[in-house]
């Protein structure tokens, strides 16, 4: 239904700000290698507070400065607060049907066409959260989902021929992506982690230091803790000052 040439997403419950797409149109304008921009976000609860991990996903969002290079975290953009090209979105097909978070699958694919995403920095949507929200009651949102489109996004840009990988974390999260990586035919060099055994799937666990000698083409930072992921871009800019997270190295959780 929509024929202009830029769409606005809003969700029912939720209230764009005033400004919001005259600062979006503005950055579009000055970016065209741009194909989606969000913003930062207030949210509210009907009644309580917002729930913990909602307020936290709310920050990490609202914090980002480069979107690209923790693309593989999360959904870097609000979906109520997108405004997008449609020449973009219908050149690589439109968001897709099926056993996925729609948005995020959207984002990805549209990365891996060559388009930039970003947000502005400035407040463009009040979100309303309840419990009945689909990010909490709906399959396609879950965990597998969200890992499932990211797997996607690697095999067909960084991981398209077999790399040699390390993964940070040889818990729940990591052991799924081990699984995964030697699925594929890539070759898991190291399992990065502090404490624990000294192998997962026959892959030898090496303490952090151990990276700086590590001969990989990349690393996967797979630990779910919270915290855990800011500590670890630390040790990795000391341990491996020349790698780029988004380019060398992504966090997936």
């Amino acid at each position: 239904m929509c024929a202009h040439p830029l769409i606005a997403r809003l969700d029912a419950d939720d209230v764009a700000l005033p400004g919001r797409i005259a600062a979006q149109k503005k950055f579009l304008n000055e970016h065209p290698e741009c194909a989606v921009v969000g913003g930062r976000a207030h949210i509210v609860a009907e009644t309580g507070p917002v729930p913990e991990g909602m307020r936290r996903y709310v920050d990490w969002v609202n914090g980002l400065v480069d979107l690209h290079a923790q693309l593989l975290v999360e959904s870097p953009i609000f979906h109520p607060a997108a405004l997008m090209r449609a020449v973009a979105v219908e050149a690589v097909g439109g968001y897709r049907e099926g056993d996925l978070p729609e948005d995020y699958d959207l984002w990805l694919r549209l990365t891996s066409a060559g388009h930039r995403i970003a947000n502005v920095d400035q407040v463009v949507v009040r979100l309303r959260d309840r419990p009945e929200r689909l990010t909490r009651t709906d399959q396609r949102y879950r965990i597998a989902a969200f890992d499932s489109v990211k797997r996607t996004w690697l095999s067909a840009g960084p991981f398209r021929v077999p790399q040699k990988v390390a993964v940070w974390g040889a818990g729940k999260t990591g052991r799924g992506w081990i699984r995964w990586l030697l699925a594929e035919g890539h070759s898991v060099e190291a399992v990065v982690d502090a404490f624990h055994d000294t192998e997962r799937q026959g892959v030898p666990i090496i303490p952090p230091e151990g990276l700086a000698r590590l001969d990989v083409d990349c690393c996967l930072v797979a630990v779910g803790a919270r915290g855990a992921r800011a500590q670890i871009r630390t040790q990795i800019r000391a341990l491996r000052s020349d790698w780029v997270e988004g380019r060398d190295w992504w966090a997936v959780r």
